[in-house]
């Protein structure tokens, strides 16, 4: 007997739902969509404290300030693309070192040479090279450093060896 009346009391969770939150049958069809899922999806954004961008419009990122060259996203601070977190600092991002002391380009291409296809990279590609940044102030002190192309005439490479790391790392909120 308990079980026949428990399994019949599952069929009123919706509508005790929809009345705790505020169904209007009244409507008759109207914002049906607002009140069937939205309505609910807000209270549980409102009862859990995890807001949702398609559940509600609030701003995550008022007020929130964050360190150079990051930026809010989500309600969090995580470093631009292209650039990685700044050691021994917990809020700031910078470009990142290479082998040689030269930086990585936030972006840059390369081309294939067998198929001509250009391949677009972000930062320290993952197999640990990228390209250096020519007009960074420290280009002029590592582009001793680059390893060389040519045999007659030597030319510093514009890439360099880095190690590879996550793009858009979480930083800590600058206090305000």
């Amino acid at each position: 007997q308990k079980v026949v009346k428990g399994f019949m009391s599952l069929g009123r969770c919706a509508p005790d739902m929809w009345d705790f939150v505020g169904f209007d049958p009244s409507l008759k069809g109207k914002d049906v969509l607002g009140q069937l899922v939205m309505q609910p999806a807000k209270f549980a954004s409102w009862a859990t404290d995890v807001y949702h961008p398609f559940t509600e419009s609030k701003d995550l990122c008022k007020g929130v300030v964050c360190g150079t060259d990051a930026v809010c996203f989500k309600g969090q601070c995580r470093c631009g693309t292209g650039f990685y977190p700044v050691a021994g600092d917990a809020q700031n991002c910078g470009l990142l070192m290479t082998r040689g002391g030269c930086v990585c380009q936030t972006h840059w291409s390369s081309r294939d040479n067998v198929f001509s296809f250009t391949r677009t990279f972000v930062g320290c590609a993952n197999w640990g090279m990228c390209k250096v940044d020519q007009n960074h102030p420290t280009y002029s002190s590592c582009k001793a450093r680059l390893p060389t192309k040519g045999v007659f005439i030597t030319k510093a490479r514009s890439k360099d060896r880095c190690r590879p790391q996550a793009l858009h790392s979480v930083r800590q909120k600058v206090p305000v």
